[in-house]
């Protein structure tokens, strides 16, 4: 799979996700990973890299006005 890497198969899936948590979730928790691909892709979707939150590398804070 390593062919198919930066054509953004990977970056529409996870803004399609987010896309769908909008309006229903407050947080996306993101599995730890130390994966330079993974954590640059969260990165440029707007998650953020955090520690002590268990088993979670990166979070994204969905905006109130999302929500509501």
């Amino acid at each position: 799979m390593r062919k198919n890497r930066g054509i953004g198969v990977g970056k529409k899936l996870l803004n399609t996700i987010i896309d769908k948590a909008r309006g229903s979730f407050r947080t996306i928790r993101l599995l730890s990973t130390d994966n330079p691909a993974a954590v640059n892709l969260y990165i440029e979707c707007g998650f953020s890299k955090v520690e002590g939150i268990h088993k979670a590398s990166h979070i994204l804070e969905m905006s109130k006005a999302d929500i509501e």
